[in-house]
């Protein structure tokens, strides 16, 4: 049987320890994670009630919703105000679209 050493194994399990960031910090990054999720959720919530709204348009000139870019939570810029304006689009914001 191997000869095992009890504090040389709990002192190799504390060192462990100092890879963890303090409590106070970890409670922060939680919170922050939180905020986040919480965040994107709301963005996410958002764009279904935007697609929504558009959806039941039925005029080419009626204005639409913008949806909101999923890394910042801003209006898409240059999203098209109208259907017709659809047409138009490309690149990029085709892409966020």
């Amino acid at each position: 049987m191997a000869d095992v050493n009890p504090p040389q194994q709990a002192a190799a399990k504390l060192a462990n320890f100092a890879n963890l960031p303090p409590p106070a910090q970890g409670a922060a990054i939680t919170q922050q994670m939180q905020q986040n999720q919480q965040q994107m959720q709301q963005m996410h919530e958002y764009n279904s009630i935007a697609r929504l709204e558009n959806s039941n348009i039925r005029k080419t000139d009626d204005f639409m919703t913008a949806l909101r870019d999923h890394t910042t939570n801003a209006n898409i810029t240059d999203f098209p105000a109208t259907p017709a304006q659809l047409s138009d689009i490309s690149g990029l914001v085709l892409d966020q679209v």
